[in-house]
């Protein structure tokens, strides 16, 4: 739709809702039981139920279909929302809706309400009963609402509505329709005030027989407020009712730990059974949300309504962003106000790197820091060192499971507020081997798919590499010799016949490898080598098969000295450290492998010595002197043994 048609259909849209406003000052609207349909004013979703109904500025989501449909413009994913709730006696009531959004033209929802009044004792007109009868009532509605423009935070929505309803055999049906506005405020004075307006049930009226009743129509000015970061969330409705006059409802909504929502609301209807508090709760997971609400109705009973909302999909537009920064910015507040100080800064370098401009947040950074550095020298210190111990059992905990971007971040952010953190440096420079060690196994995978001859998946394998390390010289030249092949089959079968003599010797390297057979490999890739130097490819294959071997060494060695066998592992390691000489990992194995070894062979030796003594002792020379011999073999240094065959040899 263009603007301009879009603007026209909004001032249409408002000048409606002005009509019902005046419309809604008429003495009529406050005759009490002149309505049909009452159901219609019961709200859908337990959280709104919990808030007394103050929702009209507030909703962004699914339910925005009952309470007002521009709300639905802020829809992102595909929700499913379901509430069943026993009213009084036996009715029930059953509220299902469905919404998506959409790139440009908005959202939609579609609903399907089922109130069941039960079995009632009916009475003929002289008052004599005359048996029981049933009455039922179904709602089908379809919603939309979208934002004016991308530049204008005014939102409008419609619903439209049909009813059809049964009461004793009589049956009626009535189309209506809802239309809301709903807009923010971004002026930096009133940053987080929402305010709206909503006419709901515009339409005929209904009539089940000869005379008709009206539909509870209802006028909503509604106003919500988010503070400490959106932790807190204040809502206030302002309702002209075709019933019940004009009151007001307010709600108060708390999030604790962003997963767990607190309610309670009050309702000013002079017609509300009751003490007009509500009161619920709600939890929210990445997924599905599950919410409750308390709603007293004197002595009539206390009714209680618990609804499930579900997202699914994949978000069908990203939100503009300013709005993203602002989210990420609200997020930081609503960490400090819980007093995660560490949490919020890292929040904000995150924020800070896509949108350095953001003047908001290169405050708080700031001011983080300095309460950081006045803690430190504070009794708040321990406060301090508190927050910094469980950032960092965090980070540890991410690292354990593997999600090293997690983990590296919390490191980082610990390590800009307290430079001098041991425990993050340690973890930081093994994320960084380990990141090395994920590349090498990626770039490994990739050149075996590519000496397979599956080039598609050679791709990917050196794509994974760079993502990984961006830098990898090895992987950028693979990947650009693997798409060129990619594009031309041929190319591949020219360039082997190329080699000449080595062709041979190179494709059984490759199968070698390919099949782990890494010394095989390794001695074909150096024999084409030797033939052809300047070849580049085989230089990367003998490169990453002793690179491997090394590894595949190192862990054997591991093994050898977990087993005792020391002369075995250092002989591995020292093969090892020749293959891959720049590897810290075995070069520092065999330092330990090499001193664990010398202090057993010092053991040995020393026992060594002392059988020697016994046989010399004893009058066996000869043996005395071929032990410490073996004695002097483990350990040249050990004096005991030198000077006994100094004095033998004497």
């Amino acid at each position: 739709m263009k603007n301009g048609a879009f603007e026209r259909l909004t001032s249409i849209v408002a000048a409606i809702l002005a009509a019902a406003f005046v419309f809604s000052a008429e003495p009529a609207w406050a005759k009490a039981g002149s309505v049909a349909a009452g159901f219609l004013k019961i709200g859908h979703g337990a959280r709104g139920a919990a808030m007394a109904d103050a929702q009209s500025a507030l909703v962004d989501d699914v339910t925005s279909a009952y309470w007002n449909p521009a709300g639905l413009s802020q829809m992102r994913f595909q929700e499913l929302s379901l509430m069943y709730h026993d009213l009084v006696q036996d009715v029930n009531y059953q509220q299902a809706l469905y919404g998506f959004g959409t790139q440009n033209k908005g959202g939609f929802a579609f609903g399907l309400n089922m109130l069941d009044y039960g079995t009632i004792a009916g009475y003929n007109a002289g008052g004599t009963p005359s048996g029981s009868v049933t009455a039922k009532s179904t709602l089908l509605s379809g919603s939309w609402g979208r934002q004016i423009s991308d530049k204008s935070p005014l939102a409008i929505g419609a619903s439209l509505k049909y009813l059809q309803s049964n009461l004793a055999g009589y049956k009626a049906a009535v189309p209506m329709i809802d239309l809301g506005l709903q807009t923010a405020l971004n002026d930096t004075r009133v940053r987080g005030l929402r305010l709206a307006l909503t006419v709901r049930n515009l339409g005929q009226s209904v009539k089940y027989d000869k005379e008709g009743s009206p539909l509870p129509q209802q006028l909503d000015f509604g106003a919500a407020f988010s503070a400490l970061g959106g932790n807190l969330n204040v809502a206030i409705d302002g309702i002209q009712d075709r019933e019940s006059g004009s009151y007001f409802t307010t709600g108060l909504e708390y999030h604790v730990f962003q997963i767990l929502s607190l309610r309670v609301g009050y309702s000013g209807l002079s017609d509300f059974v009751g003490n007009g508090l509500t009161y619920g709760m709600g939890l929210r997971f990445t997924s599905w949300n599950l919410d409750y609400a308390f709603v007293p109705f004197g002595d009539l009973g206390n009714t209680q309504r618990i609804s499930v909302g579900i997202r699914f999909g994949h978000a069908l537009k990203m939100r503009a962003a300013d709005e993203q920064v602002d989210a990420s910015y609200r997020l930081a507040q609503r960490q400090l106000a819980l007093g995660q100080g560490v949490a919020a800064y890292s929040t904000l370098n995150d924020l800070l790197l896509i949108a350095p401009w953001h003047k908001p947040s290169v405050e708080l950074k700031a001011k983080i820091e300095k309460d950081f550095e006045e803690m430190a020298v504070s009794k708040n210190k321990a406060k301090m060192e508190s927050e910094i111990s469980e950032t960092f059992t965090n980070a540890k905990a991410a690292f354990d499971r593997d999600e090293l971007v997690e983990a590296k971040k919390g490191f980082e952010t610990i390590l800009m507020l307290q430079p001098e953190h041991v425990g993050s440096k340690v973890y930081l420079e093994r994320i960084q081997n380990r990141y090395a060690s994920l590349a090498h196994e990626s770039f490994k995978q990739g050149m075996s798919f590519y000496a397979a001859g599956d080039y598609d998946k050679a791709k990917l394998a050196f794509e994974k590499t760079l993502t990984i390390d961006p830098n990898h010289a090895d992987a950028k030249a693979q990947l650009a010799k693997t798409n060129e092949i990619i594009k031309d089959s041929s190319r591949r079968k020219q360039e082997l016949e190329l080699l000449a003599g080595a062709g041979d010797a190179y494709k059984a390297g490759l199968e070698m490898f390919q099949k782990n057979n890494l010394e095989g490999a390794l001695a074909k890739f150096q024999e084409v080598q030797l033939l052809i130097p300047e070849y580049e490819e085989v230089g990367r294959y003998l490169e990453l098969t002793k690179t491997t071997l090394a590894g595949v060494l190192f862990e054997q060695a591991q093994v050898n000295q977990e087993n005792g066998n020391l002369e075995e592992a250092v002989a591995k390691l020292k093969r090892a450290s020749q293959l891959a000489p720049a590897d810290v990992r075995v070069a520092t194995g065999l330092k330990v492998a090499e001193r664990d070894l010398q202090i057993k062979n010092a053991q040995e030796s020393v026992e060594l010595y002392k059988k020697g003594l016994e046989q010399f002792l004893g009058g066996s020379t000869d043996k005395a002197e071929q032990i410490w011999k073996k004695s002097l073999e483990l350990d040249p240094n050990n004096e005991e043994a030198q000077k006994a065959i100094s004095k033998i040899q004497e």
